[in-house]
């Protein structure tokens, strides 16, 4: 028989993360429109460039939201 490890942080049911999953969403979408807006642009454009910056930036904020949603809010 196996045992059982203590449940991951992840593991947490969403409920306890509700306003991080829906900023998580909020912000996959600003990024599917940024995404959409750069394929319209010139590949040098200073427009697409700027674009592109804000695109991974907003990334950086999405994975720092998993990270505080993996580490459990500290537990």
């Amino acid at each position: 028989m196996m045992s059982r490890r203590p449940a991951a942080s992840s593991d947490l049911p969403p409920l306890f993360f509700w306003n991080e999953l829906a900023e998580i969403n909020r912000l996959q979408e600003k990024r599917q429109e940024l995404m959409q807006r750069i394929l319209g642009l010139p590949r040098f454009s200073h427009r697409r460039l700027e674009l592109e910056t804000r695109l991974k930036a907003i990334t950086i904020d999405q994975l720092r939201i998993h990270q505080t949603i993996r580490r459990g809010h500290g537990q």
